[in-house]
């Protein structure tokens, strides 16, 4: 598998389980794709592998207790030996996730639900009043 052309590997996001890059070369072009699929696919403690030639996005889920980010991006690093990831990256799992910030859908789910619950409250308040009107 050594000599796969990657071109730039770039990190896009990672939580506790599940990383996603950005492979250039895997844009457009299937068999990238699938190789990496499946060269991923055989280290141990990936659970699944997707890759996505439209945006060049592959997708691993994996099992922390087994395998980590640096590892995985060390896989990466291994297909294309002069490949550099382009952002430095700290395992997710255990005690590190737990000191992560929230991800942006957590912080909109929590307003949506507090609004939401604002206007319920509003609503019954306006019944009771007219109620007792």
């Amino acid at each position: 598998m050594t000599g796969l052309d990657l071109g730039a590997v770039s990190y896009v996001h990672g939580i506790a389980g599940r990383l996603r890059v950005r492979v250039s070369n895997a844009k457009g072009n299937a068999e990238i794709g699938d190789a990496l699929t499946r060269m991923l696919s055989r280290t141990p403690g990936v659970q699944s592998v997707r890759s996505c030639t439209i945006t060049g996005s592959v997708v691993i889920q994996y099992d922390c207790a087994r395998i980590d980010e640096k590892r995985l991006l060390s896989a990466l690093q291994i297909a294309r030996p002069s490949t550099t990831i382009s952002k430095s990256v700290v395992c997710t799992c255990g005690a590190a996730a737990a000191t992560r910030p929230a991800p942006i859908t957590a912080k909109v789910g929590s307003w949506l639900l507090g609004k939401i619950a604002e206007l319920v409250l509003e609503h019954s308040l306006t019944l009771l009043v007219g109620a007792l009107l």
